[in-house]
């Protein structure tokens, strides 16, 4: 390898897109070269956490979805019945447990969330989250 690596096996992890050469030997006067780059992509990824505690202790007072490098995105929150009680296409606001200008209840709600990362997949997060009061 490029890098002075003599092993067999090898395992590269770049930070940052970089060309590589491998030199094979297969006798003392015959090589194959292979000169090949490795691009680095960023890829979409979504974090969501199952509970949350709106009750202004200022931890985990809004339910909300973490996300590296998501070009698009949109959430909607239902209880039970199948009714919305949220929805934004905003990832940084958050649910704050409130429906109709009300608390919401304690209990088990269910999230869809749609997003499209920067590689331009758009890929579809389903669960449940659980209000606790």
């Amino acid at each position: 390898w490029s890098e002075g690596n003599t092993d067999s096996i090898i395992s590269i992890k770049p930070q940052r897109p970089q060309k590589y050469t491998v030199t094979v030997w297969k006798s003392e006067y015959d090589t194959v070269i292979h000169e090949f780059n490795v691009d680095i992509k960023e890829c979409g990824a979504l974090y969501v956490p199952n509970a949350f505690s709106p009750n202004a202790d200022g931890y985990n007072d809004k339910f909300k979805a973490y996300g590296v490098a998501i070009e698009d995105f949109h959430i909607k929150i239902m209880n039970k019945n199948g009714v919305t009680v949220y929805q934004s296409q905003d990832i940084d606001q958050g649910w704050d447990g409130y429906y109709n200008n009300r608390p919401a209840s304690p209990g088990v709600y269910v999230y869809r969330i749609v997003f499209t990362g920067v590689e331009g997949e758009t890929k579809t997060k389903t669960g449940t989250i659980t209000l606790i009061r």
